[in-house]
C-alpha cells in the first residue's frame, strides 16, 4: 500500500474513534498533502503535522507573490490560490465531505478513487486548492507558535513510544 492510499486511513481513524477525543491530530511530514489539510478542515478536525524542513514548504496567498513583495513581506507566498475553482466546486466538495462524515463509504475508498483520476479532475484540484489555504495558515502558525510545535512534538513522541512498546511486547 502506498503512502498516498494510507492517508485516507488517518481520516477514517479520526471519524470512527469514539474513545479518544483530540482537538489536534498530528503526524510526520509524510502524513499530509494539501488535499488532507483541506479535507480534515472541512470534516472538523485540526490537523497539525510535524514540519521537518520548513524552508522547503510552499506558502500560498490570495494575491500574486509580487503583491506581497511590494508590501515588504519577508515571508511571502510563492503562488496564488485559484479561488475560482473552489467557488465553482464548493457544492461538490461539501457533498464529498458529507459522504465521508455520514459514513456512506470510507475516506480511504473515496480518496483512492479520487486520486486514481487525472490530477486535472475538478474536484481533486478544488480540494487541493482549498487545502492550500488551510496549509498556509497552519504553516504560518507553526513557525510563529513555539507551544504549538511543542504540543505536536509531544503528541508524536507519545505515539512513537507506544509503537516501540508494542514492538517490544510483540517480540
Amino acid at each position: 500500500m502506498s503512502v498516498k492510499e494510507n492517508r485516507g486511513y488517518v481520516i477514517d481513524g479520526l471519524l470512527h474513534n469514539e474513545t479518544v477525543k483530540s482537538d489536534l491530530h498530528s503526524g510526520d511530514s509524510h502524513s499530509y498533502t494539501e488535499l488532507i489539510f483541506g479535507l480534515t478542515n472541512i470534516l472538523g478536525f485540526n490537523f497539525g503535522p510535524r514540519i521537518k524542513n520548513f524552508k522547503d514548504q510552499q506558502l500560498y496567498g490570495f494575491f500574486t507573490p509580487k503583491h506581497y513583495h511590494n508590501l515588504g513581506y519577508k515571508l511571502a507566498p510563492k503562488r496564488k490560490i485559484n479561488t475560482q475553482i473552489i467557488k465553482e466546486s464548493w457544492d461538490d466538495i461539501l457533498r464529498f465531505a458529507i459522504t465521508i462524515k455520514e459514513r456512506k463509504t470510507t475516506a480511504t475508498q473515496l480518496l483512492k478513487r479520487l486520486t486514481s483520476y487525472s490530477r486535472q479532475h475538478k474536484l481533486y484540484t478544488a480540494l487541493k486548492e482549498f487545502g492550500k489555504i488551510i496549509k498556509s495558515d497552519f504553516l504560518l502558525n507553526y513557525i510563529d507558535d513555539v507551544k504549538l510545535r511543542q504540543r505536536i512534538e509531544k503528541q508524536l513522541n507519545k505515539i512513537e513510544a507506544s509503537n516501540r512498546f508494542s514492538k517490544a511486547v510483540f517480540f
